[in-house]
This record gives C-alpha cells, sequence and structure tokens, in this order.
C-alpha cells in the first residue's frame, strides 16, 4: 500500500492542513494588530513631536512680539514650525485651511521628492477636522509612514494643515521580525504536530493492524482466530468485539454445518444399510422364484409372507424416515391448543380391554402442539414400549410443570442398560440389534420422539433401570403459557 493511502498518513496530513489553516488564520490577525499597533504607537510618538514644536514655536513668537519685534506672519511661524519638525527627522508639509501649500519641511540628508503626497480627499477630511490615522504611502525613498493633522485647540494659534511622515522602514524591520518569528514558529509546529500525529496515529492504528492479521488468518481457514485485544471502550473496542462475535458466529456455523454434513453422511449410510438387508432379502426370494421354485407350493408358501414382512419393514422404515424428516423441518408444523387425552385415547382404545394398557390422563392437559405431531409421539411410544417390552403393562399418564405439560409412557420392561442411555434418541441406534430386527424395529422411533418434540419447542426425558421398567415423558408447552 503507497504511503499516501495509509488511513494513519491521511488522518495525520488533514491534522496537520486545519492546524495549518488555524495557524495561519490566527497569525495573521495576530501580525495585523501588532502592525496597526506599531504605526499607531510612531503616528502618536510623531504627533506629541508636533505639538511640542507647535508650542515651542508659539512661545518662541511671543517672546518676540514681547519684545517688540511684531508679530510672526503665518507663512513665517509655518517656516519656523516646518524647520523645527524638519529638525526632528520628520518630513512635513503645511497646508492653509483652504488646502493650499504653505511650506516644506525635509530632515537632513533628504529630498523634497521623498515626502509623500496624500489625496485631496484626505486633505479635505483634515480640513474639516478629522485626522487621517497612520498612512504607509510610497515615495522615491521609499516607505514613508505618514499622518494628517487637523487644525486643533493646540495649533489654534498657527492655523495650518500639517502633514507628517517619518520613514517606515523601522516599523517594516520590526514587523519582518514578527513574520519570520511566526513562519518559523508556525512552521515548527505543524513539523511537530506532523511527527506526533505520525507516532499516534501508528499507536491508535496499531489494533487495526492486529484486528486485519486476524480476518486474514480467519479467511485462510483459522477458525479459532480473534483480535486478541484488550476491552476498550473506543471505536476500536467496539470493532473489536463486533470481530470476536463475527469469528465466534462464523466457527459455530462452520461446526454446526460440519456436524449436520457428518450426520447427513452417517444417515445416508444407515438408511442405505436398513433398507439394503430387506432389499437383498426380497431380492433374494425372487431369484429363486425365478429359477423356478415358483411351481413348488412349499417355496411359495414359504417365500410370500417373507417378502411380505420385508416389505412392511421397508414401509415402516420409509415411514420413519418422512416422519423424521418432516420433524426437521421439510414441513412446517400448525401448533394449536391439543388436550393430551384426546390425542392418545383413540391410541389406547384397542388394548384397554386387555388390561396390559392403562391410563390416568388429565383432561385438563392442554399442550400448544401440532396434533399430528403430538398423534406420531404418541404412536411411536406405544410402539418402542410394544417392541422392547412385550407384555408388559404399560402406563399412561399426563403431568404438569412450569408453564409446559407432559404426556408419560412408563411400561414394566427389562429396562435400558445405563451405557446405552447416551444413544437412545440416536438415528437407527438399537441396544439390542439382533432382537429389534426381529421385531421389526427400525431404530428412529425415539429419535422420531425427540426431533418432533424439540420442534415444538419441548423435551423429552427417560428414567430407566435394569429389570424396572422405563418411563420416557415428553414435554410440551401448555396452551396459553408465555411465549420463550
Amino acid at each position: 500500500m503507497r504511503w499516501f493511502a495509509s488511513l494513519r498518513w491521511k488522518l495525520t496530513l488533514v491534522f496537520c492542513l486545519l492546524l495549518t489553516i488555524l495557524l495561519g488564520t490566527a497569525g495573521g490577525v495576530e501580525y495585523l494588530v501588532l502592525r496597526q499597533s506599531l504605526l499607531q504607537t510612531r503616528v502618536q510618538s510623531v504627533e506629541a513631536s508636533y505639538y511640542s514644536v507647535i508650542a515651542s514655536v508659539q512661545q518662541q513668537a511671543a517672546a518676540e512680539a514681547r519684545a517688540g519685534l511684531g508679530r510672526l506672519s503665518l507663512a513665517d511661524s509655518a517656516r519656523l514650525l516646518a524647520l523645527e519638525v524638519a529638525a526632528e527627522r520628520v518630513g512635513i508639509v503645511l497646508y492653509t485651511r483652504g488646502l493650499a501649500p504653505l511650506t516644506v519641511g525635509v530632515p537632513h540628508g533628504e529630498e523634497s521628492a521623498d515626502l509623500p503626497r496624500v489625496s485631496r480627499a484626505v486633505l479635505r477630511a483634515a480640513a474639516a477636522g478629522h485626522a487621517s490615522g497612520p498612512l504607509v504611502l510610497p515615495s522615491a525613498g521609499g516607505d514613508q509612514l505618514a499622518v494628517v493633522l487637523p487644525v486643533t485647540r493646540r495649533s489654534a494659534p498657527i492655523p495650518v494643515i500639517g502633514q507628517l511622515s517619518v520613514p517606515a522602514a523601522q516599523v517594516e524591520g520590526e514587523l519582518a521580525t514578527v513574520r519570520t518569528l511566526l513562519v518559523a514558529g508556525g512552521l515548527a509546529l505543524v513539523g511537530t504536530a506532523l511527527l506526533a500525529g505520525l507516532y499516534l496515529g501508528t499507536r491508535a492504528l496499531r489494533p487495526l493492524g492486529r484486528l486485519t492479521q486476524a480476518a486474514r488468518a480467519l479467511a485462510a481457514g483459522d477458525l479459532g482466530q480473534r483480535s486478541g485485544l484488550p476491552p476498550r471502550r473506543d471505536e476500536v473496542g467496539i470493532l473489536a468485539r463486533v470481530f470476536d462475535d463475527m469469528a465466534d458466529s462464523v466457527e459455530r456455523t462452520v461446526r454446526v454445518r460440519a456436524e449436520a454434513e457428518q450426520r447427513m453422511r452417517q444417515f445416508v449410510a444407515d438408511a442405505s444399510h436398513e433398507l439394503r438387508t430387506p432389499l437383498t432379502t426380497v431380492k433374494g426370494y425372487l431369484d429363486v422364484l425365478q429359477r423356478g421354485a415358483s411351481h413348488d407350493p412349499g417355496a411359495v408358501a414359504e417365500a410370500l409372507p417373507a417378502m411380505a414382512a420385508e416389505t412392511e419393514r421397508m414401509r415402516r422404515l420409509v415411514q420413519d424416515l418422512l416422519a423424521l424428516a418432516r420433524a426437521e423441518g421439510s414441513r412446517p408444523l400448525a401448533p394449536r391448543p391439543v388436550a393430551l387425552e384426546g390425542i392418545v385415547s383413540d391410541l389406547l382404545a384397542r388394548d384397554r380391554a386387555s388390561g396390559r394398557v392403562t391410563a390416568d390422563l388429565d383432561p385438563g392437559a392442554v399442550a400448544f402442539a401440532d396434533p399430528e405431531a403430538l398423534s406420531t409421539i404418541a404412536r411411536n411410544l406405544l410402539s418402542n414400549a410394544e417392541r422392547h417390552a412385550p407384555g408388559a403393562p404399560v402406563h399412561w399418564t399426563t403431568v404438569r410443570g412450569p408453564g409446559r405439560v407432559g404426556l408419560r409412557c412408563r411400561d414394566q420392561g427389562p429396562g435400558i442398560d445405563p451405557s446405552d442411555l447416551p444413544h437412545i434418541f440416536e438415528r437407527f441406534y438399537r441396544a439390542d440389534r439382533a432382537r429389534a430386527r426381529r421385531v421389526g424395529g427400525t431404530g428412529l422411533g425415539l429419535a422420531i420422539v425427540h426431533a418432533l418434540a424439540t420442534a415444538q419447542g419441548g423435551t423429552v426425558t427417560v428414567e430407566s433401570a435394569l429389570g424396572q421398567g422405563t418411563a420416557v415423558t415428553v414435554w410440551i408447552p401448555a396452551a396459553g403459557a408465555p411465549g420463550p
């Protein structure tokens, strides 16, 4: 990445540009104020000298009048005033009230051409009683600082308008020094700000570099990569937390996807294995019949029931697979208030006469669930009890809990070995594989129960002990209970 594309350089240069603008503005205002102050101070000094000379000329004229030498004329007073002022190294041009030139006083070593000439508008303003203020005017000998003073009470005995001027070199020299100091100081400050900005920008943006490295590693497949930044409350800290949360989400998603793919591969393998056995059996009998056994009544009588049993087994397996697919979201469920008593009553009616299956159902136990899914759950629980506890009594009850209701199926069969309990909800898992195949089990009954209950926001619990039977309880949210 080129240096000018770096965020560090961009921020630093923008900061330095703003600082330069601020310093330039502040320095310019300070320079103008100082310049005006210096000019005003110099003009006030010239003005004080001018009025001091006027007072001296007036005293001299008064002394001559007392000595009987007569009063000085305006022209003589003006020439005397010009000579005295020029002796103070101040150039002077005197005008009458009618703006007619009276005399010129040139400091020693200078020429009259070195004196600037103000405009008529300035002279008219002075005739009206308004001083001009500091004026920097060009002349043959260089810029001159001039001021035009009107007739005032202090100059009334010599009623002239005075244009005073001094070389502006001294003031310009001081201002040049000030300009040099302002520019040098500003450049030094901007340079310092540039170095400090680069240093602070590097430190401030260093966490972004770590985040970039972590993101690259994450993109390369290192799902355990995190920012590793300490907690902080600024924008970088927020970005780091968001990045870590995103990385956690990506890792969970990838892990869940990998687990799902693994489960799918295992499911396909198990389903293929389960279907292959009955298909092989049916194909074997068909091959035997095709080779001529179909003319043997005994062989046909043996083959047809076996083929029918294997076909029925495949039918149940396909039905269970469809039910499992529906439970896992291939078809949306339609939950509504459902009485558990009504769901299981028809299912248990055929076994009530024998007395083997009993029930203690609460009519007030109402679940918020899909009726068809609840029927499938009850049917699978009963089928599971019949296969694994043949002939043993089975008792159905409804139970209640905070915000939920449950349907419990308890049998008095041989129970489940503790080593098999963690696996009973896995697909195609059989605690006793040989016996399960003989009774036609597919190994999907409890997996379907668990999937359908979970899809409706419920849970399944199992209690079992060897020789004491098994109790499976399906918990479903109660109708009217607040949502999660």
